[in-house]
């Protein structure tokens, strides 16, 4: 009898964990923080001395672009022991995510192009390659890198899948969190090597969060301010550069994502005064974009 209630138990145990696992994570929108280190002991003088940055991203609510629903990532918070390495991301400042909850799939906006590309791809099985995805792009002159096992790790109180790579690194990525590389970092590391610390969001932490103190700098981010509704042929622009911004530019584009003007900013001025002479009629979006990698959005209706 004790043996048959130890089996019924494990049972209903590994049928909690499994339908657990099959309930799925999206990224959510707001409070949540990635704290990311990069390092390397080549990319920085002096030689051989190891430079170490510690970054994080923060979930910084929505944000709508050509009808869709991003999330929109800040990278806002930098330390480093080496004032003597300036290490260029290659990404922006602000970035943009989309869930795609029905297939499993989070896209990211690449800020080079603005288009959607895949970051992150939870539908894979054992066995499947991994494409090329905007986090897994230096693969695509090296061994196509295969999902060699998924697990589950427990976060908070739930189960989330687990999708361990067939790399020398042990490098994985977790439903709603990402990479153990970081967010935004990619899968294959060459001469630098980046790791998520930690990954929190509300009661929920996993990792270790490091202490960020050695020369940490709050990056400011710029402001964009205009009458949601406009109808008049000029409407004016109000706006705020970060103090670190030598130059920026004001992009005007309509719902489907397509360029229909732009022009630079003065950082002497804080308004641009913007002709809407020829603009068709309808819902457009203001982004405002600046020399250093950040950017702000706005919707408007031109009525």
């Amino acid at each position: 009898m004790k043996k048959l209630l130890l089996l019924t138990a494990c049972v209903a145990v590994i049928t909690s964990t499994k339908a657990q696992t099959n309930v799925y994570h999206s990224f959510v929108d707001t409070n949540a923080t990635w704290n990311v280190t990069w390092s390397s002991a080549n990319t920085c003088f002096p030689a051989n001395f190891t430079s170490i940055i510690n970054y994080s991203y923060t979930a910084n609510g929505t944000v709508m672009y050509g009808g869709k629903t991003y999330i929109q990532i800040l990278r806002n918070q930098i330390s480093s022991n080496n004032s003597n390495c300036n290490y260029t991301f290659p990404y922006a400042t602000t970035i943009l995510i989309r869930n795609d909850v029905a297939n499993k799939k989070v896209y990211i906006q690449d800020p080079s192009t603005l288009q959607d590309t895949v970051l992150y791809d939870f539908n894979l099985l054992v066995g499947d390659t991994v494409p090329h995805w905007f986090t897994n792009q230096r693969s695509a002159n090296a061994t196509p890198f295969i999902i060699q096992s998924i697990d589950s790790v427990l976060i908070g109180s739930t189960y989330r899948k687990k999708f361990n790579l067939n790399n020398t690194s042990q490098v994985f990525f977790i439903e709603g969190i990402g990479s153990s590389n970081g967010l935004f970092e990619d899968f294959l590391i060459f001469e630098e090597s980046t790791v998520l610390n930690c990954y929190t969001n509300d009661n929920v932490t996993y990792g270790i969060c490091p202490i960020v103190g050695l020369n940490k700098q709050k990056i400011q981010t710029p402001i964009l301010s205009v009458l949601s509704s406009v109808t008049n042929a000029e409407t004016i622009v109000n706006y705020t550069l970060p103090s670190t911004t030598s130059s920026a530019c004001l992009e005007l584009y309509d719902i489907t994502g397509v360029l229909i003007k732009s022009c630079a900013l003065s950082s002497a001025t804080n308004s641009y005064l913007l002709n809407m002479q020829g603009v068709a009629k309808g819902i457009k979006l203001l982004v405002l974009k600046t020399n250093d990698g950040f950017f702000a959005k706005q919707k408007l209706v031109f009525n």
